[in-house]
């Protein structure tokens, strides 16, 4: 999966994804959030498995697939991060590079 995206649109879908993200859970994949990337658009999704949320955002899809991200990481990645554009890409061994104007973070996902 590789997309490009505005940063400000993540943030604001995260925020909206992590109210039905539980604090505490016996299953750590509840943590994450799933990403959808489709040929226009990518979408996120997360559960608790009582509540599920689904946003739906526009971005570059230069390769289709899916990957599943920490929220709480994504999340502090996000707020420090400037305004623009930020690209997400994940390997077969589910790395996740995020690259932005200032560098590159890289996370496990699951």
């Amino acid at each position: 999966m590789k997309i490009s995206l505005n940063k400000n649109d993540l943030q604001i879908a995260i925020q909206k994804l992590s109210k039905a993200i539980p604090t505490r859970t016996t299953l750590p994949i509840l943590n994450c959030v799933l990403f959808q990337a489709l040929k226009s658009e990518t979408k996120l999704r997360g559960t608790d498995l009582e509540i599920t949320i689904i946003v739906t955002l526009p971005a570059s899809v230069e390769e289709e697939g899916s990957s599943v991200v920490p929220i709480q990481k994504l999340l502090s990645i996000t707020n420090e991060l400037p305004e623009g554009r930020i690209t997400i890409s994940t390997d077969e061994q589910n790395r996740i590079t995020i690259f932005s104007e200032l560098g590159s973070y890289d996370l496990m996902g699951k």
